[in-house]
């Protein structure tokens, strides 16, 4: 992954994670109602766009290769052509072909399938649902007792928690490193998980980190 990609992977992580803290701040502080609903709502546009930038990142790559390939060919035949006839005065505005094929690209995906947006989406209305106490037999109802705060390979409770890009499971950062050491790769240790990850397709679980030291506040009180 490139240095831009990975400045802009970095930018959406930390935004869609200050969305969710600010999401929290509207549903602990804010009044039931459309005026909190409607601040719940412009949180989540924002963290859409966020996963439509995260998609336009995905397919960045395969768009690459494509125009590269289609400008080898194009000069290829030129070159091979009898008459190649005069060199073009202008040359073409590959910036702009490539932000529309990056857009083409990605005109039918569902930003509500991000794993990112089920992520935010599932938080959310764990929040809602703790702090109206609503939810009823047809919903999951997401709950802080119900969340399982346990690093899977430790068992005990995860510190400093990050998660896989590849799966969404969640590890305690000693954990997962030591799993991973020596190893270029190695596959998710949940069972039944097939992902494949290095260590670099980790990042900070910032969320769930703070919603772990709400946890111990609230077992002092």
């Amino acid at each position: 992954m490139d240095d831009y990609s990975k400045r802009e992977k970095d930018i959406i992580r930390t935004g869609i994670q200050e969305a969710l803290l600010c999401s929290e701040f509207a549903i602990k502080y804010l009044d039931q109602g459309p005026g909190r609903d409607q601040h719940l709502q412009q949180i989540t546009n924002l963290v859409k766009n966020y996963c439509l930038l995260d998609h336009h990142l995905q397919a960045r790559p395969n768009v690459i290769a494509s125009m590269s390939a289609n400008e080898a060919a194009r000069l290829a035949q030129r070159e091979n052509a009898e008459n190649p006839g005069p060199v073009e005065d202008t040359i073409p505005d590959y910036s702009q072909i490539f932000s529309q094929k990056v857009k083409d690209a990605t005109k039918n995906v569902t930003v509500e399938n991000h794993a990112k947006f089920k992520d935010f989406h599932k938080k959310v209305q764990e929040l809602v649902n703790k702090q109206d106490g609503t939810g009823d037999g047809d919903d999951v109802m997401y709950t802080e007792e119900s969340e399982n705060y346990l690093d899977p390979i430790s068992k005990t409770e995860l510190v400093d928690p990050v998660i896989s890009t590849k799966c969404r499971h969640r590890f305690s950062r000693k954990s997962i490193m030591e799993h991973l050491r020596g190893k270029s790769f190695a596959q998710c240790p949940i069972m039944g998980c097939s992902a494949k990850f290095s260590a670099e397709d980790f990042e900070d679980d910032l969320v769930t980190a703070q919603t772990l030291r709400r946890r111990q506040l609230n077992k002092q009180i």
